[in-house]
C-alpha cells in the first residue's frame, strides 16, 4: 500500500519560487570626472530626459544610493523587499559606453 503522507503529489507541478526581477535603476551614465582624491559621475535620468545629476559616492538618488564609482563605471544599490516581506540589497553596475574615434 502507498502511503502518501508527507510527499507531494506526483501530479501536480512543484512549488518553485517566482523569479525576481532584477532591479531598475533609471540612469544613464553620461559621464566620469576625476579630481585628486575621488571620482564624480555624470547621469542623466531615462524617465525625465535632460534632468541631469552630479553624484558622487554615497549619494542617493532615483532610490538608489551610489556605492562605488570607479574611472568607467558605477554601481548602485537598490533595496527592495522579497514576497516574505525581507529587505533585500541588489546592485546595479553601468558602464560607460566605449568613445569611438572619428
Amino acid at each position: 500500500m502507498y502511503q502518501s503522507r508527507g510527499r507531494r503529489d506526483p501530479f501536480r507541478p512543484p512549488r518553485t519560487k517566482a523569479a525576481e526581477a532584477p532591479p531598475i535603476v533609471h540612469l544613464k551614465l553620461t559621464g566620469i570626472v576625476r579630481e585628486a582624491n575621488a571620482y564624480y559621475a555624470l547621469v542623466e535620468s531615462d524617465t525625465s530626459p535632460g534632468m541631469g545629476y552630479i553624484i558622487r559616492e554615497h549619494d542617493v538618488v532615483d532610490s538608489a544610493k551610489v556605492v562605488k564609482i570607479t574611472k568607467d563605471s558605477v554601481v548602485f544599490e537598490v533595496r527592495t523587499k522579497t514576497a516574505e516581506g525581507k529587505l533585500l540589497a541588489r546592485y546595479v553596475e553601468k558602464h560607460m559606453a566605449p568613445v569611438v574615434p572619428r
